[in-house]
């Protein structure tokens, strides 16, 4: 079958031929975890982490696209196509698909006597599998998540399905920056084309990640185990020359036996685009240079939605304007009321979640906005007789600080 050429070479998938069919979901997703050996469990909080941990996207606070497409051996095409998108201050729901082109075979009939074989034509192969994941942060500590999915293989006129299920766990230990991840990946029903059914690549993934408190660089490690297949190790790390901007990745895959297991990358990120670079060296079989690209957009969860300026100017006119109705002259108007507010106040923001060490923060946040308005004379420090009032919360998920205002 082509799943058994899929799972003898390509080194993203397992060492030995192993059993199992559906060997394109063994390929890791995305360059930044190829770049980084594919140790993901732990990292994965993007649209490309579902496939390595459900639960790693829990904390993906902004809508997000990615894409990738790669030519891999023998003139295969890999595509993956996803779709990330918080619901709540603690649940995201994600799509997938990924499309693997296989390309054509010939089709040949053998003679009788060992005369020499006709060629019939070309016989197709594809494989084919659809995602959909939710995942939720249950405390400060703990997040799960799940996927169910439709996986769906066709060479030539023969065609196999099944369906399967991905469940996993992101635990964030008392020690700032490390995050451990826990995935059980696969499983589910046969793949049969005629009559013998092939199981799914049931995988188990175990990993660890630590991210320095600035942010500029970090290690992660997995370890994996294909049911019938060795347990491999994975290790990879970044660093971030250029923060927020320009990231290099490096890291070794013992599952790639047909290269030295090392692997290289890059990142490049700009607003809310991110480019993503990894070189896979895999011997006499050729090196593998992948790309992925992703895109975030929409408002960061919890923000309220974003008034126009010619909407705040007319409340600011209609505040103004007097009372048609009144007989009174509108400086009459001005004497007779009570208090005359002005300006604005920048309450403290209210710590909603997160170790009890940041909710200095709370005052500080208050602080920073009210520098703007205080320079222009406009900052009113008494809440009761301001015409405008700010209001916020915080919340601290990992070494994400999250602000609504």
């Amino acid at each position: 079958m082509i799943a058994c050429i899929l799972a003898g070479i390509i080194p993203a998938s397992a060492s030995g031929a192993g059993t199992t069919g559906a060997a394109f979901l063994e390929i890791g997703v995305g360059a930044k975890s190829a770049a980084m050996g594919e140790a993901n469990t732990a990292w994965a909080d993007d649209v490309y982490g579902m496939h390595f941990n459900p639960a790693g996207i829990a904390t993906v606070r902004k809508q997000e696209v990615g894409f990738a497409h790669n030519t891999l051996f023998l003139d295969m095409d890999y595509n993956y196509l996803g779709y990330v998108h918080p619901l709540g201050e603690a649940s995201t729901l994600a799509v997938n698909g990924i499309y693997v082109d296989l390309g054509a075979l010939e089709r040949r009939e053998i003679i009788a006597g060992g005369g020499p074989s006709a060629i019939l034509g070309s016989a197709s192969a594809y494989d084919l599998s659809f995602s959909l994941t939710y995942a939720r942060t249950l405390s400060e500590v703990i997040d799960l998540g799940g996927t169910v999915k439709v996986i769906h293989e066709t060479l030539d006129n023969y065609s196999a399905s099944a369906v399967a299920v991905d469940l996993g766990a992101m635990w964030r230990p008392p020690v700032e920056g490390l995050t451990v991840g826990l995935s059980v990946l696969n499983f589910g029903s046969n793949l049969k084309f005629v009559t013998a059914g092939d199981e799914l690549p049931i995988t188990v993934r175990v990993g660890a990640g630590y991210r320095a408190v600035n942010g500029r660089w970090g290690l992660n490690t997995d370890v994996v185990y294909v049911k019938n297949q060795e347990i491999e190790g994975k290790i990879g790390g970044e660093f971030w020359v250029w923060p927020e901007h320009v990231v290099f990745r490096a890291g070794a895959n013992s599952a790639n036996d047909a290269g030295s297991g090392f692997t290289l990358g890059a990142g490049f990120k700009w607003n809310d685009v991110l480019l993503d670079y990894a070189y896979v060296p895999t011997g006499d079989l050729g090196d593998q240079n992948l790309i992925s690209l992703s895109y975030q957009f929409g408002s960061t969860h919890g923000d309220p939605p974003k008034r126009s300026k010619s909407t705040i100017d007319q409340a600011r006119t209609e505040q103004a304007r007097p009372d048609a109705n009144s007989k009174l002259p509108r400086l009459e108007q001005e004497i007779a009321a009570p208090a005359r507010t002005w300006g604005v106040y920048i309450a403290p923001f209210a710590y909603r979640s997160g170790p009890p060490e940041y909710d200095w923060i709370s005052s500080a946040t208050a602080e920073v906005l009210s520098r703007g308005w205080k320079s222009s004379g406009l900052l009113n420090p008494a809440p009761g007789s301001s015409r405008f009032t700010v209001k916020g919360e915080y919340w601290i998920v990992g070494r994400n600080l999250i602000l609504a205002a």
